[in-house]
């Protein structure tokens, strides 16, 4: 179709980025990219997909300290306030679109040392109305605080998943309920395994590294649920649309009626035993603490 190759300058040119390009602190007057790297395999997937229809969007987001606009405009605004001018909740509406869940990160607890301060999910009726978004002018006008304001971001296409729980499963009163003091959170794990589980000594039967993640929910499930915590949402995911190279394989949420809720659950022996089949399981992770600001992802 002719007009693919303009939307996908569109694109790119709305995000201020380019395909193979690394993240940096723009300089004054540069109009490269400013906050990941386009993968050119996802951004095709996104042009061209087979059965297009809806997604979730998830996005891990630095900010940048002080906003950086392409312009070289003189600002006081923080990277987070910029980005908040971005917002497009009225441009989502128009194509049936809408944000699904905002967290702030309050602790990043496994993970390499990029330290997240967001994360964001937003759900798409499709492919097409996504990329008829980045085209509207109200948008692009918009996207020039949201790079002025990211300084780095990983960007995955994602659908949703059936997590784990027991049919007809219901969550528990906690046996360590919010306070004011103790606010619920949301614990989100940003999964890529590896074809084979690593063991420091070899199982007689070879395991995947989803298998060998199994291994480990089968023994942190037990004692999550019972303490009132339950997964909130699992996402198998697509591609990364926008990062620094790495892929990824799942995001998954789950709920903590507390934080005493969740050092209950991390102290269990039997939990922290298992944690052999998580390390020999991931190729790679980040475990994010979050506080949410909205959640609409809903509960089991």
């Amino acid at each position: 179709m002719t007009w693919m190759p303009r939307v996908a300058i569109t694109v790119l040119t709305c995000l201020g980025l380019s395909i193979g390009a690394a993240p940096a602190q723009r300089p004054s007057g540069d109009e490269g990219p400013s906050f990941g790297k386009v993968n050119p395999k996802q951004l095709d997937r996104m042009l061209n997909p087979e059965n297009d229809g809806p997604f979730y969007m998830i996005n891990l987001i630095q900010f940048r300290e002080k906003a950086v606009y392409a312009d070289g405009r003189e600002t006081d605004l923080t990277g987070e306030e910029a980005n908040a001018l971005y917002s497009p909740v009225a441009e989502l509406q128009k194509i049936g679109a809408r944000p699904v869940f905002v967290a702030r990160v309050e602790d990043q607890r496994l993970g390499d040392d990029t330290e997240w301060d967001q994360v964001a999910i937003v759900y798409y009726p499709s492919r097409k109305a996504f990329l008829e978004m980045l085209q509207r002018p109200e948008f692009q006008e918009r996207s020039i605080h949201k790079d002025a304001g990211v300084g780095r971001s990983t960007v995955m296409v994602s659908r949703r998943i059936d997590p784990p729980t027991p049919p007809g499963f219901t969550p528990q009163s906690p046996p360590f309920p919010a306070t004011a003091e103790d606010r619920p959170l949301e614990l989100i794990h940003v999964l890529r395994y590896r074809d084979e589980a690593e063991y420091a000594s070899a199982p007689a039967q070879p395991l995947s590294g989803r298998e060998a993640m199994g291994k480990y929910d089968a023994a942190a499930g037990p004692v999550a649920l019972p303490l009132g915590a339950y997964p909130t949402a699992w996402f198998e995911i697509e591609g990364v649309y926008i990062g620094d190279e790495r892929s990824w394989d799942e995001v998954r949420i789950h709920h903590f009626p507390s934080h005493a809720t969740l050092e209950k659950h991390f102290a269990d022996e039997s939990r922290a035993a298992a944690e052999r089949h998580r390390e020999a399981g991931l190729a790679d992770v980040y475990s994010l603490q979050t506080l949410p600001v909205f959640n609409r992802l809903g509960s089991p």
